[in-house]
């Protein structure tokens, strides 16, 4: 008899997770997840495995069920757990029995919830979606576990070998057939996968309309009945709706500076009845939905909330010329609101894992991680965003556009700080081996864009903060952002840590006022007018007459720009010597750099010394 390693892994989260239109299926969907993790653990712990990830003890309160953004017994949000549960399974246990009762636990789990959402909304359902509901829910996700007895194997081999074989079980998908299909029947809008539970709004207009206003349904909106758990799992009041992350540091300066005017919205807005939002990570400023405060949302409001019945008619009127009078007072921002998917992964985890050499180090790492999962949580509060997802190396959050850069920097940092110290004790970090760090990316897109799109854009910048098709030495450990403008296209811009983007940028920001933004389009003009790399590309002679002109037009630009002439060396452009495609390359960035401070620069709440140049 042996020791056995035990995993178990919980799918497919990602789908899982990104199928969401508002917050709070981004946020309930990732809370769900964790939650039934944890059921899985809390079933191998008391059946006699010893966890190894989560760390975690028989009793320790990270066990324990929690299904509010808060626990109760220690006024703090529960600490995630992630999908893949690592175990030691003693020799005296069967390594198959244990799997199995997380198996069930698993099960139970999801159907309690499930059960809890049905009881909630069930009037308001059509009786003949039941059946679909409890197929839906049996089949929302997969289990996969795997086991190999350790004997005189060295741990690291054992465990990379049971990684790889359960990460191959998973990519085979199950594909049990429905048994339970009406036809004729609408899918789900998140992803046309499944059927819609929600009744028809032309047979059912009450029920449809009820859960509109609830839970924010779109007028044709459909979901199945994992989209309507995570949309209604949890109270609407729980979830901080994108729009107030995005107005967030607006609205902690108009209070500072214009309490009167922001006291007499929250009163309008107490009287008309807007949701409240009553998250314990939300500043106290503002605790409503922020739509209210964008006059270009009024008419979508009064569709989905009723703002404009003749029974609420008065309180409407007064809420909206409260509104614009704070929109008056606070000088509030007229471009946007943006809004930044700020996506962290720690680099080199996989090395430093392989590396580690017995399960209490894994154990010992795995701890380290969690702690810093919750500082995460901390720091992107403190940087008035909006977590989803902190576990183990990766974080996933909401953040203004005025914070980003900041949020970033103090994560990469605290990551440095804990994971580095803890790398060096288990002996993973020598000359061949560095400690591991942090990419981070930043995808910046309008609040109104869909989930999934914001979603997107925060992992484009990500996969660009790791380069992983760049040479070895330029990748990770780095940031990325990505500016989707709704009428000024796409740009990015990725900078390792050691040469500090974030200075970097906040150079560029300082630069923005006094540097025309008709002049960065004017180079960037000339350079689309000067040949690009191509097949046949142009003779020594031809390349250094070129490099000649790109310098001298660029300069001469910069020369006249409005206000006063820059010099290269005051807007931060460094140019290869006698290289052509080398010097167009680093003007392009330096454009895109440039264009994405000006966001940056825009983003700020702060009133102006004086106006930003055009």
């Amino acid at each position: 008899m042996t020791e056995h390693l035990l995993l178990v892994a919980i799918g497919p989260v990602q789908d899982f997770i990104a199928q969401a239109r508002r917050t709070r299926d981004l946020w309930h969907g990732s809370h769900l997840i964790s939650e039934l993790s944890r059921a899985v653990a809390r079933s191998l712990s008391g059946s006699g495995a010893r966890l190894l990830v989560p760390a975690l003890d028989p009793g320790d309160l990270g066990l324990v069920e929690c299904w509010t953004p808060i626990r109760p017994t220690t006024g703090a949000p529960p600490d995630a757990v992630a999908n893949k549960i690592w175990a030691l399974v003693p020799t005296h246990e069967s390594p198959r029995r244990i799997s199995e009762l997380a198996r069930d636990a698993l099960k139970q789990c999801m159907r309690e919830q499930a059960a809890k959402v049905w009881a909630k909304l069930g009037e308001q359902l059509p009786v003949e979606s039941e059946a679909v509901w409890h197929e839906q829910v049996d089949d929302a996700l997969e289990f996969v576990a795997g086991w190999l007895a350790i004997g005189d194997r060295a741990f690291g081999e054992v465990r990379a070998e049971l990684d790889d074989a359960v990460s191959a079980r998973k990519r085979l998908r199950d594909f049990r057939p429905w048994t339970q299909q009406r036809g004729s029947v609408r899918k789900s809008s998140l992803d046309g996968a499944r059927e819609t539970v929600l009744p028809d709004a032309r047979k059912r207009p009450r029920q449809r309309a009820f859960l509109q206003r609830k839970f924010g349904l779109g007028e044709s909106e459909e979901l199945d009945a994992i989209g309507l758990i995570k949309r209604a799992g949890a109270e609407p009041e729980h979830f901080i709706p994108l729009v107030n992350v995005a107005l967030a540091p607006w609205l902690a300066w108009a209070t500072r500076h214009h309490e009167a005017a922001v006291e007499a919205c929250r009163s309008a807005c107490r009287d008309l009845g807007v949701q409240r939002i009553d998250s314990p990570t939300l500043a106290d400023d503002f605790r409503f939905e922020a739509s209210i405060l964008l006059p270009d949302r009024w008419p979508a409001l009064e569709r989905e909330q009723g703002y404009d019945e003749p029974k609420r008619q008065t309180q409407w009127e007064a809420t909206k010329a409260a509104v614009l009078g704070l929109r008056r007072t606070a000088r509030a921002p007229q471009h946007g609101p943006y809004v930044a998917c700020l996506i962290a992964d720690g680099d080199r985890m996989g090395e430093a894992i392989n590396r580690l050499s017995d399960p209490e180090g894994f154990r010992r790492f795995s701890g380290g991680l969690s702690t810093f999962a919750k500082t995460a949580r901390t720091i992107v509060s403190e940087h008035s965003g909006s977590l989803v997802y902190a576990g183990g190396d990766d974080v996933l959050a909401f953040v203004p556009v005025s914070t980003a850069l900041a949020c970033a920097d103090a994560l990469r940092r605290r990551f440095v700080e804990i994971v580095g110290p803890t790398c060096r004790a288990l002996n993973l970090v020598d000359d061949d081996h560095p400690a591991p760090s942090l990419s981070v990316g930043i995808g910046v897109g309008h609040f109104m864009q869909s989930m999934g799109e914001l979603l997107e854009l925060g992992r484009d910048a990500e996969k660009l903060a790791k380069g992983s098709a760049l040479p070895k030495h330029q990748q990770r450990n780095a940031l990325a952002i990505i500016v989707d403008k709704r009428s000024g296209g796409r740009r990015s811009w990725r900078l390792r840590w050691p040469a500090d983007p974030c200075g970097r940028l906040a150079e560029d920001i300082a630069l923005i006022p006094s540097l025309s933004t008709t002049k960065i389009h004017e180079i960037a003009t000339t350079v689309r007018r000067l040949p690009k790399p191509g097949p046949k590309p142009p003779k020594q002679k031809q390349r250094d007459a070129l490099s000649s002109v790109l310098e001298l037009e660029v300069a001469r630009s910069l020369a006249r720009n409005e206000g006063e002439a820059l010099s290269f060396t005051e807007v931060g452009l460094s140019l290869p010597v006698n290289d052509y495609f080398g010097k167009r390359e680093a003007v392009l960035r330096w454009i895109d750099r440039l264009l994405i401070a000006r966001e940056l620069h825009r983003a700020d709440p702060l009133p102006r010394s004086r106006p930003e140049a055009t």
